[in-house]
């Protein structure tokens, strides 16, 4: 395994401590001034925000559930070519990629590694809906890359079942971090000077969605989830931004709004991922001090929602082409 993937890194600190002291040195992004009655406030906004039903309650069983989280999140990256792809009326490229795996499921089971290893850029686009050219069939050679490598570690170590993955990260959610951080395509691990950040976006992300399939069959997947930090991909600052909880450097502002690509691993790129991490768990621990339970994983999963919202869709956000998100 290539560098930490776990919550404690660098002398006992976690990713939410790291991401506050790169926040804290980047010229580019900065939290705003720490309000715990804003921070709660805002907590609450978030709370009382209504959230559509799960995905997962239009699959078969908690296994097939388990088998499509880890499947959608191999491939839940590709907001840098989001513009370019052809989207479903009304829905955004996430969304758009994800209701197209959906029915390719329901329709035909979930595929197994042998599948998912054998995989083609052509059969992506098929499934997707996709052009065989331009930014859309790179991001389609991408997922065959992602699933490929996927699907070829379930049949070296799993008889090519998710089943076998998700067993062998037991009740431990860092363990299942640590496995999927094995693999070059889920490996999102950024440095910003010394400091080493474990983003690890869509493996968190996998973490929670595990998480949510169990609490639908009225049983928790992991012990110390709570303690796990939040996902940062580019929409989650963006809303923050906009809410008034995250600033972004003006000339840094100008090449969002621009539509300049950012480049992955850059100090301006790492610095708007760490802010968000930062954010997510401070307003979590505000929650927690005033008796309102959410989670930092939570915390970002219900901003990603509010963002789909159009005062967020209606202003440019930082894009970078990448694997991490």
């Amino acid at each position: 395994m290539n560098g930490p993937t776990h919550e404690s890194v660098g002398g006992g600190l976690s990713l939410s401590d790291i991401a506050e002291v790169a926040c804290a040195r980047s010229d580019a992004v900065h939290i705003v001034e720490h309000d715990p009655a804003r921070y709660l406030e805002y907590c609450n906004e978030l709370l009382g925000e209504a959230t559509p039903p799960s995905t997962l309650l239009l699959l078969r069983d908690e296994q097939q559930q388990a088998a499509f989280v880890l499947i959608r999140d191999c491939i839940n990256f590709g907001s840098g070519f989001h513009l370019e792809l052809v989207k479903r009326p009304g829905l955004s490229g996430a969304r758009t990629i994800e209701a197209a795996l959906l029915e390719n499921v329901q329709a035909h089971g979930e595929p197994d590694g042998r599948w998912l290893a054998g995989v083609t850029p052509s059969e992506c686009a098929e499934m997707f809906g996709q052009p065989r050219s331009g930014a859309p069939m790179e991001l389609m050679t991408m997922f065959a890359t992602a699933w490929n490598e996927f699907g070829a570690l379930l049949c070296e170590r799993y008889d090519g079942q998710v089943a076998g993955l998700v067993e062998d990260a037991g009740d431990q959610p860092g363990r299942m971090i640590e496995l999927l951080g094995q693999l070059s395509c889920w490996r999102d691990i950024a440095h910003f000077e010394e400091l080493t950040l474990p983003f690890m976006k869509r493996a968190r992300l996998s973490v929670l969605g595990l998480e949510v399939a169990a609490r639908l069959h009225s049983r928790r997947r992991f012990v110390g989830v709570v303690d796990i930090a939040s996902f940062a991909d580019n929409l989650i600052p963006h809303v923050l931004k906009i809410d008034g909880l995250l600033a972004f450097a003006p000339e840094l502002e100008t090449r969002i709004e621009r539509g300049c690509l950012l480049e992955y691993g850059s100090p301006e790129e790492v610095s708007i991922r760490a802010g968000a991490v930062a954010v997510c768990a401070r307003l979590a621990s505000v929650a927690a001090s005033a008796e309102r339970s959410i989670m930092p994983l939570e915390v970002a999963s219900r901003l990603w929602k509010r963002g789909q919202k159009s005062v967020y869709k209606q202003r440019p956000r930082h894009r970078a082409r990448c694997f991490a998100y």
